[in-house]
């Protein structure tokens, strides 16, 4: 996992999307692959993720892709690029399937796993695209990055 870890170094986290068992393994992944130095800012809806956006921006957003009250990754992730997240986008949820990953990243988004996927060798494979997706963004008011 060294190798993740030196191709995104990550310091600050996004994850939106509702309270559940794969969000809560996610963050325990995110800790194991960067270590428990690593900021996790949780946003149960997407407006906690667009207000937690104007406080900085993050190296990574891992967001679900069912979001209440009827919002999926497809409608979200043009919003988050809008508000000026151009980082890496990491989209969990209950489909899957090459056509539903094809499409995902067609969107804009690094990588997508199945919720089972979230444990294990697929999770570090979807984190290494993310380090691959583009540079760490910064704040646009300072040019330097700000905690969430």
């Amino acid at each position: 996992m060294r190798a993740s870890r030196e191709a995104l170094d990550v310091h600050e986290a996004l994850m939106i999307g509702p309270e559940g068992a794969d969000l809560a393994l996610a963050e325990a992944m995110l800790r194991l692959t960067f270590g428990y130095g690593i900021h996790v800012a949780p946003a149960r809806t997407i407006g906690q993720g667009l207000d937690l956006l104007l406080g900085g921006m993050p190296d990574l957003i891992l967001l679900s892709d069912e979001l209440p009250p009827q919002d999926d990754a497809m409608g979200v992730m043009p919003i988050l690029r809008r508000r000026g997240y151009h980082g890496p986008i990491v989209v969990i949820g209950p489909q899957g399937g090459r056509d539903r990953v094809k499409v995902l990243r067609a969107a804009g988004a690094a990588d997508a796993l199945v919720r089972r996927e979230v444990e294990g060798a697929r999770f570090a494979e979807a984190i290494l695209a993310a380090g691959t997706h583009g540079p760490t963004q910064s704040s646009p008011q300072t040019g330097s990055r700000v905690n969430i």
